[in-house]
């Protein structure tokens, strides 16, 4: 009783120092403004998390793992290996990588990761997250494995957070750190070897980019805020129809000669905040395209048009666009201009795995188009649609960006059509607010940073502006406005623009993706030939509504596969050993039709913030296809497979599956499944992302319940426009570009039709 009083007051003394005298305050800072005990702290736990394993031969749970220890491992010939195995987390300075990539988040965020650190070191405090009164610093190795281990299955959902704000960031950043030239000391003891150089770079694309010197007005007749999927599609549609057309777009211009394929700088370059965004509650990270072309310039080329289902629940809830004949042909102007279709398809090794696994256990499964135009892997194949592994390696990096210039994003195709008509792209332009009064839209107000990118050897800056943190403002005056910054920054813009409208950020779905793993007996090498080729919709239409799941398989390399594994059981005692193994590894991804859809609200910087919670409801979906997966993998015939859970080891099935029929239940695999099912979900337990988000700004008949009217317009506003994944009435079920360029396709086209009205009527 005694013991327990002493630790509740030591707590509350803690809280209470914390909260109202900011813990170590006063003390002198390091890089990323953390104090020097902030520092100490996250380089404990980056050690603890990957460890030097040479000395460590008892880490905690190695035994219950099945995989071999740390010694025997050492006892391989192969020098990378034992430095690999040698290596804790600071000697290629994780700590100070993992400060870099989080102060590119909001300062909210990084003020909630310096508190972390503070809390975890502080005397009593920490016993909130570590069931302990000393500080982490001062425990053993072994101490802060365990405690770091059980707060990732923990049943307290605080625990739960503080383990997912750091694990994922930390494995990630192990596998990313890279050298002067451009490597990672982890890369070849597992056999990764992103290529340097690219023989077939095509030349620059054809787009007029409009460099911005100082503060500057401009005055045209439509300006368009974002270049992806939306932005770039109506920029074409009304520069070719002759009006004078500026794109205004927050990411950098970054063309297949600036993709180095190092997963650190091209995320840093093109991803919303160097992919590192995630929800307020850390449970779903968020994946979003930030740079000229937007998503469709690092998605995966997954092609699909709006399914017929959709169409049809889509123009009951809003008759009059959806239900039109325009909107089809819409999809046959947009798939025609991407190219999209099989003829290039090739099944690499992973989506091999995932069609016979479909096939053996009578599942459903198809091929996936894609635009592309000469992709490199169809060009080293024989025949379209091929079963033959995709051995060229220099195909597999689409999340990297094509060097090959194949993948037909807006960048190679919309935004060329609308720069050849006249139309000027303003990068690193972040839109500050939309210019309004009495009903009218009348501009947008902008601020154009330095144009840097990263690369190998460092950040490049235009030798007029080195030295020199610039920012510029930029007005645009024009009658009318189309936002097409996408489903995180459109409702964003306009909560920033004081738009009155309720439904302004809500309805939020995320396709929210689940991940199940399995390693094999043969090298898969998922990272080599096209991320995804094949699509199983078994699961697709749960409910009889369409709600459900498709099983895909994504794109695969160290860093993004390592964060993946963050949630997997044991995870500190096997990440080198299954890292070792993963030229082995597959991974599905379910990803779910959401019916129950979040938020996104805005901070105090005027950002976007994603406040998202898994329904029961999807989750049921989402459970129910990761059990299929698991089937599929072993059907397969993977040698361990398991969800991406934390304290659910993966399971070995015992039953080898061959050719034919399909094969009696595997008893060991059913157990699995078993304790899979009868684990309820849990925030931040499972590894969750989102590639696609849509519904923030949707489309409706009513100003209650929708932002924008049937002619995309925004309610209330003339002249004020949003077209891209914001206005989809609910979740898509497939992967969006199709749907969200044939969307604003139409859009674009009515107004172009107001816009020759208005000129005839001043005429």
């Amino acid at each position: 009783m005694v013991s327990t009083l002493f630790v509740l007051g030591s707590v509350l003394i803690g809280y209470l120092i914390y909260k109202f005298f900011k813990v170590n305050a006063t003390e002198s800072t390091s890089l990323g403004g953390l104090s020097e005990s902030q520092l100490a702290t996250l380089r404990s736990i980056c050690d603890a998390f990957i460890s030097d394993e040479s000395r460590s031969s008892h880490l905690h749970a190695s035994s219950s793992s099945g995989h071999s220890s740390p010694l025997q491992r050492l006892s391989d010939a192969n020098p990378a290996r034992k430095a690999f195995f040698a290596r804790k987390a600071t000697d290629i300075g994780v700590h100070d990588h993992l400060i870099k990539t989080v102060l590119l988040q909001p300062p909210e965020k990084i003020g909630e990761f310096k508190q972390l650190l503070s809390l975890l070191n502080t005397y009593g405090l920490t016993y909130l997250l570590t069931g302990q009164i000393k500080p982490f610093t001062q425990l053993t190795l072994a101490e802060q494995q365990k405690i770091l281990s059980d707060m990732g299955s923990s049943n307290m959902g605080l625990r739960r957070k503080a383990y997912k704000g750091l694990a994922p960031l930390v494995y990630r950043s192990f596998f990313a750190v890279l050298d002067k030239v451009g490597n990672n000391a982890n890369w070849e003891a597992i056999g990764y070897a992103p290529p340097s150089q690219y023989k077939d770079m095509p030349p620059p694309p054809a787009l007029k980019i409009e460099e911005v010197k100082g503060d500057k007005a401009i005055k045209c007749d439509v300006v368009i805020v974002g270049s992806g999927a939306g932005g770039g599609v109506a920029a074409a549609v009304l520069a070719q129809a002759g009006h004078k057309v500026v794109v205004l777009e927050k990411g950098p211009f970054c063309t297949e000669a600036d993709f180095t394929w190092r997963e650190p700088i091209d995320f840093g370059n093109m991803y919303e905040r160097g992919g590192l965004m995630v929800s307020e509650s850390l449970e779903i990270a968020v994946l979003a395209g930030s740079t000229v072309g937007g998503g469709t310039t690092i998605n995966w080329a997954a092609s699909f048009r709006t399914p017929q289902a959709i169409i049809d629940q889509w123009s009951q809830a809003v008759p009059g666009f959806f239900d039109q004949p325009d909107y089809k042909e819409a999809l046959d102007a947009v798939c025609a201009r991407l190219n999209v279709g099989i003829n290039e398809n090739v099944v690499n090794a992973q989506n091999e795995v995932l069609r016979k696994g479909c096939e053996r256990e009578g599942y459903d499964f198809d091929h996936i188009p894609r635009n592309v135009r000469g992709c490199s892997a169809a060009v080293d194949s024989e025949s379209a649609c091929s079963d033959k592994k995709a051995t060229n390696d220099d195909c597999g990096y689409c999340s990297l960006g094509c060097r090959r210039g194949a993948k037909q994003g807006t960048m190679r195709t919309w935004l060329q059509d609308a720069c050849a008509n006249g139309a000027v792209i303003v990068p690193n332009c972040f839109v500050e607010k939309i210019i309004h009064a009495d009903g009218k839209v009348q501009g947008v107000i902008g601020r154009v940073s330095p144009p840097t990118t990263e690369t190998i050897s460092g950040p490049t800056v235009p030798e007029h502006l080195r030295g020199s943190n610039y920012c510029f403002h930029l007005t645009v005056h024009a009658k009318t406005v189309i936002c097409s910054a996408g489903a995180l920054h459109s409702p964003a813009l306009l909560l920033r623009s004081h738009i009155q409208n309720t439904q302004i950020g809500k309805n939020l779905y995320l396709h929210p993706v689940a991940i199940v793993a399995g390693t094999f007996d043969k090298k898969i090498e998922a990272w080599k030939g096209p991320p995804m080729s094949i699509i199983s919709r078994e699961f697709n239409n749960l409910d009889g509504s369409h709600y459900g799941c498709i099983i895909e398989t994504p794109s695969t390399h160290p860093a993004l596969m390592s964060s993946g594994l963050a949630c997997s059981p044991h995870i500190m005692s096997t990440i080198k050993h299954r890292m070792l193994e993963s030229d082995k590894l597959v991974n599905f991804v379910c990803i779910c039709r959401d019916k129950d859809g979040g938020e996104i609200r805005i901070d105090s910087t005027g950002l976007p913030v994603v406040h998202y919670a898994l329904s029961d409801y999807d989750w049921g979906h989402l459970r129910a296809s990761l059990v299929g997966a698991v089937r599929i993998m072993v059907a397969a015939g993977s040698q361990e497979v398991g969800v991406a859970m934390t304290g659910l080891p993966h399971v070995k099935p015992t039953m080898k599956h061959t050719k034919g029929s399909k094969q009696e239940p595997d008893e060991a695999v059913e157990k699995y499944i078993e304790k899979f099912l009868a684990i309820p979900y849990q925030p931040n337990r499972q590894f969750l992302a989102s590639a696609h988000q849509m519904g923030t700004c949707r489309m409706g008949t009513d100003s209650h319940n929708s932002v924008v009217n049937t002619r995309g317009q925004v309610w209330g506003i003339e002249g004020l426009y949003v077209a891209d994944t914001s206005v989809f009435p609910s979740a898509l079920g497939v992967n969006p570009m199709v749907t969200a360029e044939s969307v604003s396709y139409k859009i674009a086209k009515g107004i172009c039709a107001t816009l020759k009205t208005e000129i005839e009527y001043e005429k």
